[in-house]
């Protein structure tokens, strides 16, 4: 994770301002990086691939700066399908990861309460059991 010291200014700029404020912040910050990666996505895959299939769509000659700008569209939209598949897959193993903790947690804890032995039966096995070590060892 990159820390871009974002944290240290949030929480001046909340004692200042108030959690309403930092919130409202919070949301314009989102709303730009978004609307910064929805254009640059527009104009560096969809925008060259509408134009591409316009230009032939209208019989005009297709020279090698269209199968460039097309070439290059592939390839981002390739690289995006395979970014986001991957986050998907992570956001489900993460919850199917959970779910496996949490039902090996409770298996712990079963194993634990069944074999939870008192000092006494404890007691009981170092003096049945020759190799056990003496309490006083």
């Amino acid at each position: 994770m990159v820390d871009f010291g974002l944290a240290g200014f949030l929480d001046k700029f909340e004692e200042r301002f108030g959690k309403k404020a930092t919130t409202g912040l919070l949301l314009l910050i989102g709303v730009a990086i978004a609307s910064v990666c929805i254009n640059t996505f527009y104009s560096m895959a969809v925008r060259p691939v509408f134009s591409s299939i316009a230009s032939i769509w209208s019989g005009q000659a297709f020279g090698i700066s269209g199968y460039w700008d097309l070439l290059k569209s592939v390839v981002i939209l390739i690289l995006v399908l395979a970014l986001a598949s991957s986050i998907w897959r992570n956001i489900l193993f993460k919850k199917q990861s959970v779910k496996n903790m949490d039902t090996i947690g409770k298996m712990i804890g079963e194993l634990i309460a069944a074999v939870h032995l008192t000092p006494d039966q404890i007691n009981n096995l170092r003096t049945q059991v020759s190799w056990m070590p003496k309490e006083n060892d």
